[in-house]
């Protein structure tokens, strides 16, 4: 997995039916116009709404959707799999290249939401900027992006970050349960250490857009009891890559996969 993400970190630096009549209409500016070739693209994008030649593609906040924009390498998260492709921008006229990435097994609902954005982002012809949002037109599809800014990685590293609480599930329904003492430490340098409460932690971490990943990442031998394990279970869910949030001193961090929210302290020097 990690010479996976490596080549990747190479590229990366509601009806049915077809888009919208008005998407890539004729008032977006032409690829001639100087004007178009000094906007900038670059920045990792999510997805927020969009069609392909087969039909919608449906938008999860646990299945995301991000494109980054390096230049001519594009990459990003397609539901399930890391993907990474090069890209041909004049003006506003753009190809996209062949596809490539990772291959993990994906649950029906992302496959196909995979696919369809897939599709469509191969079939984009035109590509337009308004602010903080991003827009891909081609025959039969349109992707709408808005803009993610970079995460307060500064404001992450060099903490000891000690576990609160537990939120299960999000929006007003959420419930939340008090943990037993965990930790997280990330290290500018790109070492990481912590804790589960009942195991230890240990690897390397990057930064990859608005995400946390693990480059490694081992666990020792700690048995955890009955009690213990919904809490182990929780912290593994941040190990495929997070998002988070830091509030004063407060970390709250977000699995991949997962309705589960970490909350973390830091910790009073």
């Amino acid at each position: 997995m990690r010479w996976i993400l490596a080549a990747l970190t190479s590229l990366l630096v509601g009806a049915c039916g077809g888009p919208p009549s008005d998407a890539g209409s004729a008032s977006s500016p032409s690829h001639d116009d100087p004007a178009a070739r000094s906007v900038s693209y670059d920045g990792t994008w999510e997805l927020v709404e969009g069609y392909a030649p087969e039909g919608p593609v449906e938008i999860s906040e646990r299945f995301r959707i991000t494109l980054t924009i390096n230049g001519g390498r594009w990459g990003g998260l397609s539901a399930c799999n890391y993907y990474g492709a090069s890209a041909t921008v004049d003006g506003t006229s753009i190809s996209v290249g062949g596809i490539g990435g990772t291959e993990m097994g994906c649950r029906p609902e992302a496959a196909e939401r995979e696919a369809r954005y897939q599709a469509a982002l191969m079939a984009a012809e035109t590509i337009e900027r308004s602010g903080e949002r991003l827009t891909l037109t081609g025959p039969d599809a349109a992707l709408v992006f808005e803009f993610v800014p970079p995460p307060p990685t500064a404001k992450l590293t060099g903490v000891r970050w000690e576990l609160e609480s537990i939120v299960h599930g999000r929006g007003p329904d959420a419930a939340t349960s008090e943990a037993r003492p965990a930790f997280l430490y990330f290290d500018k340098d790109g070492k990481f250490e912590g804790s589960t409460g009942c195991r230890g932690l240990k690897g390397e971490w990057a930064e990859e857009a608005d995400r946390i990943m693990f480059l490694s990442l081992s666990a020792d031998d700690g048995q955890c009891s009955d009690a213990m394990t919904a809490q182990n279970d929780a912290v593994f869910t941040v190990t495929d890559g997070f998002t988070f949030e830091i509030e004063g001193d407060t970390l709250t961090a977000y699995g991949r996969f997962s309705d589960t929210a970490l909350v973390y302290r830091a910790r009073s020097s």
